[in-house]
């Protein structure tokens, strides 16, 4: 019945910083209702599948291989008729573990990153803009790479150019937008409680 309810109380919370429907949670939290075993067993693979979160050791991962690098492949329940010696002292463990985790005063979440791709901004503008910049036009269908010095007839062979012989201004160029969009998306993060 503790499990039941403690899993019950993580769920609520790691749904609603996660922005889950309450709907979803409130069916996950009403399965198994009629077996208590079934219940807490599906309630921690819940807490495992979607929140990358082990209920028994109350650590909160950042995805799938850090759960399993940190805490195992897989949780097992010992049935409640087996003799367990010290369940007292793995009582007060894990309400410790978990009292650490409701103690938070927010949860964390990672923030969403995009992929980088020359297709979508803010990396393609600043690509083209960047090549811009290195490329002298020197007369109608005429373009110098400053990088380099050789001509092309047009900014598109430019651009390919650039991806094929100074690729390494572009991984420059991504890393800009990358650090610039973390920035924003952690100062976007340390809004809400216990930032203020």
């Amino acid at each position: 019945l503790r499990d039941a309810e403690l899993s019950g109380k993580i769920i609520q919370r790691l749904d609603a910083a996660f922005g889950l429907p309450e709907l979803g949670t409130r069916l996950v939290l009403e399965a198994g209702k009629l077996n208590i075993e079934v219940q807490v067993d599906l309630r921690v693979l819940y807490l495992r599948c979607v929140h990358n979160f082990c209920y028994y050791s109350g650590v909160l991962c950042s995805d799938e291989r850090d759960l399993v690098s940190r805490c195992g492949a897989a949780s097992l329940r010992q049935h409640s008729e087996a003799v367990q010696v010290d369940q007292d002292l793995w009582t007060e463990k894990h309400d410790s573990l978990l009292q650490t985790f409701f103690a938070q005063e927010q949860v964390l979440v990672a923030p969403k990153s995009t992929p980088l791709s020359l297709d979508l901004e803010p990396l393609r503008s600043r690509w083209v803009a960047y090549v811009q910049q290195k490329s002298q036009h020197e007369a109608e269908h005429r373009y110098r790479c400053e990088l380099c010095s050789k001509v092309f007839k047009g900014l598109d062979y430019m651009q390919k150019h650039f991806l094929k012989a100074h690729a390494n201004c572009l991984v420059k160029v991504a890393a800009e937008v990358v650090q610039e969009t973390t920035t924003d998306a952690f100062f976007e993060a340390c809004k809400g409680p216990g930032w203020d």
